[in-house]
């Protein structure tokens, strides 16, 4: 009986070894997951009462080092147009009928379209299988505190989306 105690215990000990170990990556995911979440903002632009268009986008340069330089805002946008039917070169940020601008009405540097497996796509704490990815760099405005982007189509509206710099 003793031994079989004593074997039920030394068992328990290494499985709970093992098991904070996995606890340990899965922190670090989860940190990530939650600068990301904190980081990210959603966007809707509707018209009577009809989804035209949903934006979420990232603050990349808030949730990772890699990402704080002077030269440029980085961000991971997700947008879903409910009737954008076209050739993948033509959806999301795109699509000719919406507009992505910052706060300023300047058009970001670069665009650049993301596929599913793409490693920045662990950034994106929501991943909808409806969206179109995109990594997307507007320039750095070295005094400004805040960052707008706006997501507009001009029959449509638009949508303001506020993200914080570091200080």
């Amino acid at each position: 009986m003793k031994t079989l105690i004593l074997l039920l215990l030394s068992i328990f000990f290494i499985s709970g070894c093992v098991t904070s170990q996995k606890i340990d990556k899965v922190m670090n995911i989860d940190k990530l997951h939650e600068q990301s979440l904190l980081h990210t903002k959603k966007g809707e632009i509707v018209t009577s009462f009809e989804t035209k268009a949903i934006i979420f986008a990232t603050y990349l340069n808030q949730v990772d080092e890699k990402f704080q330089n002077d030269s440029n805002d980085t961000f991971l946008i997700g947008v879903y147009i409910p009737k954008d039917y076209a050739k993948k070169a033509k959806r999301g940020l795109k699509n000719p009928l919406f507009l992505l601008r910052d706060g300023d009405g300047k058009k970001p540097l670069k665009v650049k379209r993301l596929e599913r497996d793409d490693k920045l796509m662990q950034f994106m704490p929501i991943v909808n299988s409806w969206c179109e990815y995109f990594k997307v760099d507007f320039k750095t405005k070295q005094k400004a505190r805040k960052i707008k982007l706006i997501y507009k189509n001009k029959n449509y509206g638009k949508v303001k989306l506020n993200f914080l710099k570091r200080e």
